[in-house]
């Protein structure tokens, strides 16, 4: 089973790389807050914070509306072969590419929004403030597998990873969620993991303050702390979220509520590249698709 989560907007981007990357403007989604996307054959799908999914079948040049919930914002896309997932309200399941779909009530007794969703193996996976929970059945039955105050999910190489809001800030599991090792890589009682990415053995972790970036190189066994985060511009304070990051080719993306950060040495340095308030990123058909805050899809 394959799972590709994303977010993605479109609009103007030039990103200041060795070789710059033009970004045009897209048709749709208008505004922004595009909170999570993901790509399933030659469709793309974009879930936003009004609780309204589209759909791209031209890589994010042109979209439709093919789900509007009640008024809770999409968080989590997950595909599991021809089955997407949709984390709302409810779950929301399609069997035909998203032109249809059907509604499942969570469980008794969870009452907090739905966040990200991953699949592992004949697993679906969500992450929520309840904690994370594993369904076998497309969410006919589900099981709280731990994960206190989830912020993000990660399936790499069958394990699980999640950042939390809790100390130590990162758990991994090697038996889809049986058993958990907490991994201390937050060193305040107020920071929390807020993003993850990953490229090879090469495992990264974005905190909530912006001179928080974590780096490990052996899949999250160790990780290196004492990195010097993201610059400062100008009077920008030290909350600035690492809301997103992306690994593409040697490049890391690191999306942030003051701007669109790059590096080129596993988080060492730094350029600011967009003032884009960038929520997450996607490749889709040889474009990469980058989700914004105001400025809709854009795609370079």
């Amino acid at each position: 089973m394959n799972t590709r989560n994303v977010i993605i907007t479109c609009f103007l981007l030039v990103l200041g790389f060795p070789v710059q990357a033009q970004g045009v403007q897209c048709s749709g989604p208008a505004g922004g807050w595009i909170l999570t996307l993901a790509a399933m054959g030659r469709y793309t799908f974009a879930g936003t914070i009004g609780g309204t999914l589209y759909r791209s079948s031209n890589a994010g040049a042109t979209w439709s509306q093919v789900l509007g919930t009640t008024n809770t914002d999409i968080k989590g896309i997950a595909i599991s072969d021809s089955t997407v997932f949709i984390a709302s309200d409810s779950l929301y399941i399609s069997n035909d590419s998203g032109l249809t779909w059907t509604a499942r009530a969570y469980f008794v007794g969870y009452s907090r929004k739905a966040g990200a969703l991953a699949v592992l193996g004949r697993y679906l996976l969500l992450a929520s403030p309840n904690g994370v929970f594993r369904t076998s059945d497309q969410g006919a039955t589900w099981e709280s597998i731990g994960g206190d105050l989830s912020q993000c999910l990660m399936v790499k190489d069958g394990d699980i990873y999640v950042g939390s809001g809790v100390s130590p800030g990162l758990s991994r599991s090697i038996d889809s969620g049986k058993t958990w090792t907490d991994i201390a890589i937050v060193d305040s009682i107020n920071d929390r993991v807020q993003s993850l990415a990953f490229e090879g053995n090469n495992l990264f972790a974005g905190s909530y303050f912006r001179d928080k970036f974590y780096h490990s190189t052996d899949n999250g066994i160790t990780w290196d702390t004492t990195s010097i985060g993201l610059p400062q511009i100008g009077n920008e304070g030290p909350y600035e979220v690492i809301t997103s990051l992306y690994q593409d080719s040697a490049i890391l993306f690191a999306g942030t509520v003051f701007g669109l950060f790059s590096t080129l040495d596993s988080g060492t340095s730094w350029t600011k590249v967009s003032s884009m308030q960038v929520l997450s990123f996607i490749r889709a058909d040889g474009y990469l698709l980058a989700g914004t805050v105001t400025e809709g899809i854009v795609r370079s």
